[in-house]
């Protein structure tokens, strides 16, 4: 039997998967002796008959005409015939129509070699039953040789429930191919919407990924406000007008699918509007807007919390898949979260931005109440100055000194408001360097002794060999803070200052035996404005002090620690990692300047005292100040006779001893004869009576500055000849005006609109020796046909009518321009950057000492030309050093720009640039700011 039929090949076992049938039987069968012929074929039949029954598979056989010998009973039940129905009928009455014509060429090439196969190869197989079904099967041909002649075998499997299977199989990979898809398009989406942090970008991304996984022609996404209980619309695509402006706002009784969503806390959705009762009142919108379908699901955190509800509208009816839902469901999963987490770094920024703009504000008003305190402050010290010159009579120095304390705390005050003000606008300068402690702390125990002494308090300073890395300044302003924090709060007893080491730590420590800080407090003294309760009748101050500290240390990387009894006292330590020491006593200092020569100071009047240290420090000088006798400083007694040291005295001290009697027995205890220079009311021109030796020079009061320092440096030239041999360039020892080729003394021009300012600065500077002329404006100076004359100005910045800086440029294009020191009250880096930039000489802060004036002005004048000064050779090799942030970082610096916006615009932290600034500046060659912005000026 034949059933061929286009398609795939079909070689399957039945459904039981059983054996082929075992037809030996068939082939024993033989006719028995029966009379007639007739009757013999009837007994083979029913003999073949019974044996197809036997087989558990439908089964028919064929003569060698294609026509229906035998069938089985299954094979009858499969095709719905009867026996007699098929038995001498052609096998095409179970084929299909279309495929009849090609069965007679495939039963006759059959015929010619019959064997034992499969029917069909690689042909898909139907058969066809009596009700007109067309079946699937699986057909085996054998040929069997019986006395009527050769039968063809053909066994039958139904294939419809293996067909079924297939196809049932195919939809699932089907479904499961759509799936991976699916969810490959959804991890691509969550990649892409995590990568996002804008609230508007993040709403704007989810509403894309949704519309696209639904297949949607317009969406919009309305969140929750809160207080309101309203939904606002957020963001759309593709919506018209009057869809906008009806549902920009949607209340929690609109009845709208996104009100229903939102209230339900569960998916909405209208297949079509149209057929949607509830959308009746909205049906105008829809149609004007262009959609009929809508589907609506509430944004919702992991708690339920509803952020608020994304819609997708059709033009067309929809019914949403399964899904299409399910991936929706997985993407607003994560979406919910990143929406909320936007929004609250959204509400995080604006807070931020206010608070930024608070802090800007409380530092703008630091820095101008800086400035407008600077001015007077100025003028005061100054004239301070002038007068400390003038006086000689010593009862008129007790009010001085009175004078000089209340204008310190003046300018503390001052200071801690720029400090502040500095600190919280990022443009405080660090300058890292190895500094050693014991001059350090001994110079701050100097500072202070007067004060501790006019207390009853004894300051006692420990000797340290520790060498740490930091900022100077900003180190003793801290020790500075604390030392002036214990005796504020110490009535009586002590003030100890030391280190002491724990592993690979430093401790400076601070001990007072003052009221003590009660618990509570503890914690809160390091808070900006905080201020106690000192001691006796201390003047207040602003609670700036700690806080400096706390920030101050933070900038530099140290810890703080604080322990305290009330009634007994407290502790204040600095806690520094990596010190480095030198053993036993500190002389590593004497071997590092054992040619610079050492100053000791004898003087009672601390604002003379205070001049005459910065004066001498400013020339180089080791300076150490005596106080008693019999508390010679521990590195003055150690210090090896190779190292010059000379003695500044003042003659005229109260009590019974005077300047000569305490030189006598400084000598007398160093067993030296020391060089000493005597400042008193009258001198002698052949040494002096009272000492008996040549080695005492005399100077009148009040001392021009000029004339001390160089009869420092006459001594000191004939002790250790060529000791600034070494020094780079070669520094001034004299404040004395320098001439230019015997001319008359160069002149300075100062420019300022306060008249106070003007009038203290012209007698500071005449005081030493230059002629100066004061100007109210900048266009003052410049309708002086004579002004030509000046080698320096000094101006402030800010001015009416033309300001400093535009002054500086205005005289930056002439031929020979002056020299440009700005002094000025505000705080401002760039401003100050680009002062440099453009050739200033100094940049200066209200108020300045006026020893520190004339040093700035001396330097200016004392430049080899006005000309730009020639770039050092290895420039280029500096510049190649550096690191390609530190490039990045110093050319920032250079144009002025904030350490803080340093930090956010590269992605550091603040500690971190500034790290890479004080790396650009040791490679670079430069110790400050300023320097650097004129080396790279030369870039």
């Amino acid at each position: 039997m034949m059933f061929p039929m286009g398609g795939k090949a079909q070689n399957r076992a039945g459904p039981e998967d059983k054996p082929p049938p075992d037809i030996s039987l068939i082939e024993k069968v033989k006719p028995l002796d029966c009379a007639g012929t007739d009757s013999q074929d009837k007994i083979l039949r029913q003999q073949i008959q019974l044996l197809i029954n036997a087989l558990p598979v439908a089964t028919l056989a064929l003569d060698a005409a294609a026509r229906i010998h035998s069938v089985s009973a299954s094979l009858l039940s499969l095709f719905g015939y009867s026996a007699d129905e098929l038995i001498g009928q052609p096998v095409t009455v179970l084929v299909p129509l279309e495929l009849r014509q090609r069965h007679q060429a495939f039963h006759d090439r059959y015929m010619t070699a019959p064997a034992g196969r499969p029917m069909g190869a690689n042909q898909d197989v139907f058969g066809l039953t009596k009700d007109g079904t067309r079946l699937p099967l699986d057909i085996g041909l054998c040929p069997v040789e019986t006395v009527e002649g050769a039968l063809i075998l053909a066994t039958i499997h139904d294939l419809r429930g293996i067909k079924q299977t297939e196809a049932q199989l195919d939809r699932l990979r089907a479904e499961l191919q759509a799936e991976l898809e699916g969810m490959r398009q959804l991890h691509m989406l969550v990649t892409k919407l995590a990568e996002i942090s804008e609230l508007d970008k993040v709403l704007e991304e989810v509403l894309d990924a949704v519309m696209a996984l639904q297949h949607a022609d317009f969406g919009n996404i309305q969140l929750l406000d809160t207080e309101s209980a309203w939904l606002t619309l957020a963001v759309q695509k593709g919506f018209r007008p009057p869809f906008l402006a009806r549902f920009e706002r949607v209340g929690s009784a609109d009845g709208t699918p996104y009100e229903r969503a939102l209230r339900a806390k569960t998916r909405v959705v209208v297949p079509d509007v149209l057929l949607d009762e509830a959308c009746a009142p909205y049906r105008a919108v829809a149609a004007a807007a262009g959609f009929r379908a809508v589907q609506s699901t509430p944004i919702m955190l992991r708690g339920g919390t509803v952020k608020g509800v994304v819609s997708t509208h059709f033009r067309h009816p929809h019914v949403p898949s399964e899904r299409e839902l399910r991936m929706t469901d997985l993407y607003l999963h994560l979406g919910a979260e990143l929406i909320d987490r936007a929004q609250t770094d959204a509400a995080f920024a604006a807070a931020r931005k206010v608070a930024e703009e608070a802090s800007a504000a409380k530092t703008r008003f630091l820095a101008a109440a800086g400035h407008d305190l600077r001015q007077p402050l100025q003028t005061i010290g100054l004239l301070k100055s002038v007068l400390e010159r003038q006086v000689i009579n010593p009862p008129a120095f007790t009010t001085l000194a009175k004078l000089d304390d209340a204008v310190r705390h003046m300018q503390d005050l001052v200071e801690s408001m720029l400090d502040a003000s500095q600190i919280e606008s990022g443009t405080l300068p660090v300058e890292l360097a190895d500094i050693r402690l014991w001059p350090l702390l001994l110079s701050l125990a100097d500072d202070f002794a007067p004060a501790a002494a006019a207390r009853g308090i004894v300051l006692r300073c420990v000797p340290c060999s520790a060498t740490i890395r930091g900022d100077r300044r900003m180190l003793a302003r801290i020790l500075s803070n604390l030392l002036n924090n214990a005796l504020k709060y110490t009535d009586k007893g002590k003030v100890l200052m030391g280190c002491r080491r724990r592993g690979a730590q430093l401790r400076i420590e601070i001990w007072d035996t003052g009221a003590g800080i009660r618990a509570g407090q503890i914690g809160r003294i390091f808070d900006e404005f905080t201020r106690l309760h000192p001691a006796g009748n201390e003047q207040a101050g602003l609670g700036l002090g700690l806080h400096i500290v706390k920030r101050f240390c933070a900038r530099l990387g140290y810890e703080t620690e604080v322990q305290s009894t009330p009634g007994r006292g407290s502790m204040f330590a600095l806690i520094i990692l990596h010190p480095h020491f030198s053993g036993g006593r500190d002389h590593a200092g004497h071997e590092k300047d054992k040619q610079t020569p050492w100053i000791l100071l004898i003087q009672d009047d601390p604002a003379q005292r205070d001049a005459l240290q910065t004066l001498l420090s400013l020339e180089s000088y080791q300076v150490r100040i005596l106080h008693d006798i019999a508390a010679l400083p521990e590195d003055i007694l150690s210090l090896p006779l190779d190292v010059p040291l000379v003695i500044v005295a003042d003659k005229d001290l109260p009590g019974k001893e005077s300047g000569t009697d305490l030189v006598r027995q400084i000598r007398a205890s160093l067993l030296r004869q020391i060089p000493t220079i005597m400042l008193c009311s009258r001198a002698w021109e052949n040494g002096s009576p009272e000492l008996g030796d040549n080695d005492t020079q005399f100077i009148l009061k009040p001392v021009q500055p000029h004339r001390l320092l160089g009869a420092i440096e006459q001594v000191v030239s004939r002790m250790a000849p060529g000791w600034r041999a070494d020094d780079s360039v070669r520094r001034s020892m004299a404040l004395a005006p320098p001439a230019s080729n015997g001319t008359a003394v160069a002149e300075i021009a100062v420019i300022d609109d306060e008249e106070s300012i003007c009038g203290a600065v012209r007698d500071v500077l005449e005081a030493g020796g230059y002629g100066v002329e004061a100007y109210s404006s900048a266009e003052a100076f410049l309708a002086d046909p004579a002004r030509a004359r000046f080698r320096c100005i000094i101006i402030d910045v800010i001015l009416p009518g033309m300001s400093g800086a535009a002054l500086q440029t205005l005289l930056k294009t002439e031929a020979d321009p002056p020299r440009i020191i700005f002094l000025t009250g505000s705080v401002d880096l760039p401003l100050a950057v680009q002062a440099l930039r453009n050739g200033a000489s100094d940049f200066l802060h209200k108020p300045v000492d006026g020893l520190a004036l004339l040093q700035s002005v001396m330097t200016a004048l004392r430049q080899q030309s006005r000309a730009r000064i020639a770039a050092p050779p290895d420039l280029a090799d500096r510049l190649a050093s550096l690191t390609p942030r530190e490039r990045e970082v110093m050319e920032r610096v250079v144009r002025g720009e904030l350490n803080k916006n340093i930090a956010v615009d590269l992605g550091i932290s603040e500690r971190t640039t500034e790290h890479h600034r004080q790396s650009v500046m040791r490679k670079m060659g430069t110790k400050s700011l300023a320097a650097l912005v004129r080396l790279i000026a030369h870039a």
